[in-house]
């Protein structure tokens, strides 16, 4: 559960920053260049995919973590 979060959370953050990057790289280019950048679908793909995958990775160790505490040493505040 806590792993398929932890990828949620990375494709989420993957559709929102290649959104605002792109919206941002778009206006600096405009208004630096007098012109537009170029949309290539393939480095959006690829950006999803590392976002997941490094989310994916980065929450392994926590939930593995997590899985072998004995949930009554949690609940005693020990």
């Amino acid at each position: 559960e806590f792993f398929g979060e932890g990828c949620l959370l990375g494709a989420l953050g993957g559709i929102l920053g290649s959104g605002f990057g792109y919206l941002f790289a778009q206006s600096v280019s405009m208004n630096v260049f007098g012109r537009g950048i170029e949309f290539s679908p393939t480095i959006v793909v690829v950006a999803l995919v590392m976002s997941i995958l490094v989310t994916g990775l980065a929450s392994l160790l926590p939930v593995r973590i997590a899985t072998n505490v004995d949930p009554a040493i949690i609940l005693r505040g020990e």
